[in-house]
This record gives structure tokens, sequence and C-alpha cells, in this order.
């Protein structure tokens, strides 16, 4: 085998090993991430604690929220949504740009249901019908 055949199949790997990186970036770039989490708020001027639903874009394209809702299990098909903003700051449906975050906060109740086992998960649904879903990580006192 010469060099020129070698130099060849070199060239021809390479560009067969760049093509199938290129496309799996180009299906991972046009799909919607989202990171999904429980996390508790202090609210100063109530002087109260209450919960709070974190939705991240950690995605390429820009993605309208919906829905946020808290469920007993994942598969559960009864669910809280969470209608308004306690703080008043987030209307849905909201439209999340790329690498931009929002937090939907909802009654004081929900700690109490929270802890008394009644909502396990919580959830953001999205305008193209996908629901994105985190365990609600909490400490029992």
């Amino acid at each position: 085998m010469e060099w020129t055949n070698r130099l060849t199949l070199g060239i021809a790997v390479l560009g067969a090993t760049l093509g199938v990186f290129n496309a799996v970036w180009l299906i991972r770039k046009d799909t919607v991430r989202l990171k999904v989490r429980f996390v508790s708020i202090y609210v100063p001027r109530d002087d109260l604690w209450t919960g709070a639903v974190e939705v991240i874009n950690t995605g390429y394209l820009p993605v309208t929220i919906t829905e946020v809702a808290f469920h007993f299990a994942r598969r559960s098909k009864t669910r809280s949504a969470v209608i308004a903003d306690l703080l008043e700051r987030t209307k849905l449906p909201h439209r999340l740009e790329p690498r931009t975050a929002i937090s939907i906060a909802t009654t004081p109740e929900i700690l109490g249901r929270i802890e008394a086992g009644h909502h396990t998960w919580c959830s953001a649904a999205t305008a193209c019908q996908t629901r994105v879903f985190a365990k609600i990580k909490w400490k029992k006192r």
C-alpha cells in the first residue's frame, strides 16, 4: 500500500467521523431541553416561605412554557396545576429564550402538601407537547 492510498484512507475516515459528529450535534441542537426543579423561596413582603418551580431552558431553541404542575407520581393522571404566580412576576404561557430561567411561585400550602407526601413530582409543559418532570427533593423534619 503506497503512502497516497494511506493518506486517502485516513482522510476518508476523518471525513466520515466528522460527518457523524455533525449529524449528532444537529439532532441534539434541534431538540427541546429543559431542566425543572422545585425550590423553596422566602417572600419578604408577606414574611412567609413558599415553593416554586424553576424552569431552565438549556437548549438552543426558544420554548413556550404553558403549564407548571405538581404530581403525586410521575405517571399520575391527576395533577395540581399552578394557575398564577404568587409573586405576580410571570404569566403563563411564557416564552423562555435559550439559556434563561423562570421561577413560578405557588401558594404556601404547597409546602404542607409536599411534607404530607401528596406531591412528590413537579413538571413543566411546553407548547410543543413536551412535559419535563423533576422529583421533589424534600427533607422531612
